[in-house]
């Protein structure tokens, strides 16, 4: 149910996002915040394929079986917080984004700052690993 909503949110934002560049695509195809704001929404669509396609399967396995080798899913579980990361600063960047009126930076910038706080997520994913994601034989 709530990967169905993240979906249906996605496709409206991205309806939305190609429906006002057609206003006035001069404008919009000129905008820092914009061209950020849909950088941003391309990186939630791929991210959102890997985490549905790849990362849920697994913690669905992991969840489900006595018998799943905890080796694979420690081998696999920092790239599950990396995408965890990237999903929830994206997101929240976008809404970010949508909300400003007005924003006088320039698209590298705007991106550097996302990147930084993509980073910044991901660091304190990692020292809260074992929370986040827990071992078996931590619980």
């Amino acid at each position: 149910m709530g990967g169905r909503m993240v979906w249906a949110g996605l496709a409206l934002l991205i309806i939305s996002g190609l429906g006002i560049t057609l206003l006035n695509p001069e404008a919009y195809l000129e905008s820092p915040k914009f061209l950020a704001k849909m950088l941003i929404v391309f990186v939630i669509l791929a991210n959102g394929l890997v985490f549905h396609t790849v990362h849920i399967p697994l913690l669905s396995l992991y969840n489900q079986s006595d018998n799943f080798s905890s080796e694979i899913f420690l081998k696999k579980r920092r790239w599950i917080l990396l995408s965890g990361s990237v999903s929830v600063v994206s997101w929240t960047v976008t809404i970010i984004l949508g909300l400003l009126k007005d924003l006088p930076y320039n698209l590298s910038t705007i991106l550097s700052v996302y990147i930084l706080l993509v980073i910044i997520s991901f660091l304190i994913s990692l020292l809260l690993e074992s929370k986040i994601l827990p071992h078996r034989r931590d619980q």
